[in-house]
């Protein structure tokens, strides 16, 4: 199987909505649990998947502008 760049992959993720802000228009679920066995029988602690989701920000922040213009750093 090959990679079409034009041809974006769609991914499914299901979570529960734990807390929202409406001011701040964030919600908050959990995504990857820490210390608890995933499918793939890989765990993380919770500093390993907040540095890890830090991490994913800084360097792939693909954050829209109204869901056209990348904001990049911006974003931050």
């Amino acid at each position: 199987m090959t990679i079409d760049e034009e041809k974006p992959i769609e991914i499914e993720h299901i979570a529960t909505i734990k807390k929202i802000n409406v001011e701040k228009q964030i919600v908050y679920g959990i995504i990857y649990e820490p210390d608890i066995i995933d499918n793939q029988f890989d765990f993380a602690s919770a500093e390993e998947i907040e540095k890890t989701a830090h991490l994913f920000l800084e360097e792939y922040n693909q954050i829209g502008l109204m869901h056209q213009e990348l904001l990049g750093s911006q974003a931050l």
